[in-house]
C-alpha cells in the first residue's frame, strides 16, 4: 500500500513537472517570436494593399506607412500568441488576426484570418529593412 502511494505521488510530481516545463515553453516562444519580429518590413507583394512599410516595435505598438501615399499611417498595438498575430488598430475595438506563415531574420509572411475564421486566399510578403 505504501509502495502504490509513493509511486502515486512520483507519477504526480512527474507530471506536473512535464506540464509546468510544457507552458513556459510555449511562453518562450511567443517571446522569442515578438522580438523577431520587432523592426521595420517592406510589402514585397501587391495585393491592393494602401501601405508599403510596416513597423513593429518592442513597445507592442505597429505603424503601417506608405510611400506612395504621403499622409498614410495608421497605428496600433500586437501580440503574438503561438503563430498568431493580433493587431488592434487605433480606431477599432476588435484584433484583426494573421495567421504567421513565415517569420525569420529576412522575411515575413501574413495571411489574414476572415471573421468566420477561415484562412484569405492572399498572402501579405515582407522584407526586413533593419
Amino acid at each position: 500500500m505504501k509502495q502504490i502511494k509513493f509511486i502515486s505521488a512520483i507519477l504526480l510530481l512527474a507530471t506536473l513537472f512535464l506540464g509546468f516545463n510544457a507552458c513556459s515553453s510555449d511562453d518562450d516562444k511567443d517571446e522569442e517570436q515578438t522580438n523577431s519580429i520587432v523592426g521595420k518590413w517592406k510589402l514585397t507583394t501587391n495585393n491592393g494593399s494602401i501601405h508599403t512599410h510596416l513597423e513593429f516595435k518592442s513597445d507592442g505598438t505597429f505603424e503601417y506607412t506608405s510611400t506612395k501615399e504621403t499622409d498614410y499611417k495608421e497605428v496600433g498595438k500586437y501580440k503574438i500568441e503561438s503563430d498568431k498575430l493580433y493587431q488592434m488598430f487605433s480606431d477599432e475595438e476588435d484584433w484583426v488576426t494573421s495567421q504567421i506563415v513565415e517569420l525569420n531574420t529576412i522575411s515575413l509572411i501574413l495571411q489574414e484570418f476572415h471573421n468566420d475564421g477561415t484562412l484569405s486566399n492572399t498572402k501579405d510578403s515582407y522584407q526586413r529593412i533593419n
